[in-house]
């Protein structure tokens, strides 16, 4: 049986990353570099310290104010990570997650190289009118961090003030990164440098009539 990438990455076979070929069963030596699991094997370089800006990032919210999505069974925390198809496959979102941030994170997992990429997920709860963009995310150890700024949503965007929503940060890590995460944090100012937006209202002139929230968040330039 062809050692998992799991078992590779946590030295159960080291044999795989010392030979430089294999010895057949008629005893000649190979060095087929097509085996599937040799390909792999140079693939799961562990990358468990680095940082990226300007990160490709997801942002599914609950207005209900509850989690976004499930923690795996494994992993039965608030922030996570999904290192391969099967895991992201098997993610499940709370209900009263609308449709089009479910079909968003999707399409997200979907576009994402697991041979070559991570994706951590942690949830926050910010304010309603309000929200986020990520600067930068770095890990190192069990430690997994993120830099963001806060801003008033558009006015046209349906909020309402002093509720809180469940967010997903559903960031995309270039990187193989495989351990458990312990701890986390973020750091953040408000309002965003450089912002676009004309917002010449306050919070309170962006309460919407109900406190549903039909906000295209999970794009990626939210």
């Amino acid at each position: 049986m062809s050692p998992t990438r799991r078992q590779v990455l946590h030295g159960a076979v080291p044999t795989v990353l010392g030979l430089t070929g294999c010895v057949s069963s008629d005893g000649n030596e190979s060095n087929d570099d097509t085996d599937p699991s040799h390909r792999e094997a140079d693939r799961a370089t562990v990358e468990n310290s680095g940082r990226v800006s300007d990160p490709s990032v997801v942002k599914p919210r609950n207005p209900d104010g509850r989690s976004v999505v499930e923690p795996p069974e494994d992993d039965p925390g608030d922030s996570f990570l999904i290192g391969s198809t099967e895991k992201a496959d098997a993610l499940q979102f709370q209900p009263g997650v609308p449709s089009e941030d479910v079909t968003a994170t999707r399409e997200f997992l979907n576009a994402t190289d697991f041979s070559e990429e991570t994706v951590y997920v942690t949830h926050i709860r910010p304010k309603s009118c309000y929200q986020y963009r990520i600067h930068s995310v770095s890990w190192q150890y069990t430690n997994i961090e993120y830099e963001y700024c806060s801003e008033l949503r558009p006015p046209d965007e349906q909020c309402a003030a002093d509720t809180r929503v469940g967010m997903a940060l559903c960031f995309r890590l270039p990187a193989v990164v495989d351990m458990d995460v312990h701890s986390g944090g973020s750091s953040g100012h408000f309002p965003c440098e450089r912002s676009t937006t004309d917002w010449d209202v306050i919070e309170s002139n962006g309460t919407a009539g109900n406190n549903t929230t039909t906000d295209d968040t999970a794009s990626e330039d939210r």
